[in-house]
């Protein structure tokens, strides 16, 4: 993820939006595969009876938004469809 974000922020630079969202949608189906990780371990706890782990699942599901990446692409994510609007209305 850390990769992603760090390619987004080079092609932004470079100007190059289009390929800097590519690369923050993959940010974007890395926190997908973790919510549906989660919650394929939470089917597993339910049916397995051990409701602890379970419960400490649930906490991380509440914090997986609230890393900086998120933060930081969905940020970049704004002002990369912001520059490529303002692109494609010039031309």
């Amino acid at each position: 993820m850390w990769f992603e974000y760090h390619a987004s922020n080079a092609h932004y630079r470079k100007e190059e939006y289009r390929m800097a969202l590519k690369q923050i949608s993959w940010i974007e189906k890395h926190f997908d595969n973790m919510m549906e990780d989660c919650l394929e371990f939470n089917n597993y706890s339910l049916r397995k009876g051990s409701v602890n782990h379970m419960m400490e699942v649930v906490g991380l599901l509440r914090g997986v938004y609230n890393s900086k990446y998120a933060s930081k692409c969905l940020i970049n994510t704004v002002k990369g469809v912001l520059k490529v609007q303002k692109y494609t209305e010039e031309q």
